[in-house]
């Protein structure tokens, strides 16, 4: 959590803008509930002075729901919301209080978290299996099971998706939107990572913003060029797909500096490369056995060196 007026300042303008991210909206919430947190908050009138005001209609009850049968009831949480909605779009609280109150049934969206090597397997509400990669969030609907389909990923997640040919399955990850019926893929949307769908069974339809698409089917991969807007597809040998649920490291046409970035987000480290070298291309999979056995191998590579201080690794020339 941050712990520095400067962060915590930073975090309270993005969710006031509506532009942070789920994990950021989660953070916050939790946040809330640290009565240090709220005193550094006060300092913005309008924090401190929102009346006590009615919720809008259809809200109240999305967000006060009375406990289940066998659950106790919970205390009151009036002076949270009367907090939080000067700042967050009713979306997002739906979104971020359902994850501290009983389920009940309505068109709720749900959050499900990975942290820094950690590996989830989530089960959605029409049956369709997820498995996320650390440092991933996947956004998703409660009432999937009936009705749409659609889910955000951030980060990286292999699908198995149940066939409903009636109700597609709609991944968006980034600038990207895959379309399903049935079939089971990896899509990888990390920031600073080049974004990738890989189809093993089935079909899927892959578009970005402006409208281009692509089609993939058993075997094929597709990379997507943010700068370029332009996709690159490669055929692959399924079995080789969702490497990282064997602990490998998936390496084809990855930069140095794209493959230390899938190693800070599976170790929780940070990565400082020479200038000159961030850019050499490596290929094939690496197996991720341990951090340091990755990095001896990548750098016997290139004739590299690595030492690592506390939490930073840096890698230079020999």
């Amino acid at each position: 959590m941050p712990n520095d007026p400067a962060s915590l300042d930073d975090l309270f303008h993005k969710v006031n803008t509506h532009t942070a991210s789920a994990s950021e909206l989660v953070l916050f919430l939790r946040l809330l509930e640290d009565p240090e947190v709220q005193e550094r908050w006060t300092r913005f009138q309008e924090w401190e002075q929102a009346p006590e005001q009615a919720l809008p209609d259809g809200l109240r009850d999305r967000l006060v729901l009375p406990p289940a049968a066998n659950e106790p009831s919970a205390a009151p949480r009036k002076p949270l919301y009367r907090k939080i909605l000067p700042y967050a779009a009713a979306a997002a609280l739906v979104l971020l209080v359902r994850l501290f109150l009983p389920r009940a049934e309505g068109p709720y969206l749900l959050t499900a978290v990975t942290g820094d090597g950690e590996i989830r397997t989530v089960i959605l509400p029409d049956s369709t299996t997820v498995k996320l990669n650390a440092r991933s969030s996947l956004r998703y609907s409660e009432n999937a099971a009936t009705g749409e389909r659609i889910v955000q990923l951030e980060g990286q997640g292999f699908f198995i998706v149940r066939d409903d040919a009636v109700r597609p399955f709609v991944v968006q990850s980034g600038l990207l939107k895959t379309q399903v019926l049935g079939t089971s893929f990896d899509v990888r949307a990390y920031p600073g990572v080049t974004p990738m769908v890989a189809v093993v069974s089935g079909k899927v339809k892959v578009s970005d913003n402006t409208g281009q698409s692509i089609l993939l089917s058993k075997g094929l991969r597709a990379t997507y060029d943010e700068h370029a807007d332009r996709f690159s597809k490669f055929a692959e040998n399924p079995a080789s797909m969702s490497a990282w649920q064997q602990k490998l490291i998936d390496m084809q046409g990855l930069s140095l500096r794209e493959v230390c970035s899938i190693l800070e987000t599976g170790y929780g480290v940070t990565i400082d490369l020479q200038p000159g070298i961030e850019n050499f291309e490596l290929s094939g999979h690496q197996a991720n056995t341990s951090l340091q056995s990755t990095l001896e191998s990548i750098c016997f590579i290139f004739n590299l060196r690595f030492e690592q201080k506390g939490k930073t690794i840096y890698i230079r020339q020999q």
